[in-house]
């Protein structure tokens, strides 16, 4: 069931899985609305269906650090298919998988994303297969990219500053961009992107 998170506090979620959530509104999982850093640790989100963000949804004051969770077929009836986040988020050691949105964000969207060791197969969007991040900055670290999809961008739809390190994006498809779609300045340091298709 959803769980709305307003406390000025620390929350922690440890090993908590999220099956078949279902929200008319944002974040059929979790929904984070408060100042206090919410951490989650080796959880799990599949099959969650929300407006705007499947699995979770972090507000512009929410500060959120996901460890070690996976993110396996969610679903956006708009943006964000696993996370939609206009707040302070970092990830690391995440899977994302399955996961689709209607309009973009297949795995995750997000104004400013933090992304460490993180997998991400199989997303589909029509901007941003696995990420769109608009406005601030994408930092990337030690991630794959890896049979994703979208109409704009295959892996990675980005319009601001994209800083991509030690990673890997191949075999995803677009219509324009089959790997990536940078607008703002980018950065790739010691990366791989090859055998993405695109039509332009």
């Amino acid at each position: 069931s959803k769980v709305i998170a307003e406390s000025p506090n620390a929350v922690i979620f440890d090993m908590t899985k999220w099956v078949n959530c279902v929200s008319e509104g944002e974040g059929a999982g979790l929904f984070n609305t408060g100042d206090g850093t919410v951490t989650l640790i080796g959880c799990a989100f599949e099959n969650c269906t929300a407006m705007g963000g499947g699995g979770i949804y972090n507000t512009m004051t929410g500060n959120c650090m996901v460890l070690g969770t996976s993110f396996v077929g969610n679903q956006a009836n708009s943006t964000g298919g696993a996370i939609y986040s206009i707040g302070a988020l970092s990830i690391q050691n995440c899977r994302f998988s399955q996961n689709q949105a209607v309009v973009s964000g297949g795995a995750i969207f997000g104004a400013g994303l933090d992304l460490m060791g993180c997998t991400f197969s199989g997303n589909y969007a029509p901007t941003g297969g696995a990420v769109n991040c608009s406005g601030r900055t994408l930092d990337v670290k030690n991630c794959s990219f890896s049979g994703n999809s979208a109409t704009s961008g295959g892996a990675i739809f980005s319009e601001g500053e994209t800083i991509i390190n030690l990673s890997t994006i191949v075999s995803n498809s677009a219509e324009t961009g089959g790997g990536l779609y940078l607008r703002g300045l980018a950065k790739l340091i010691e990366s791989k992107v090859y055998d993405n298709q695109a039509e332009l």
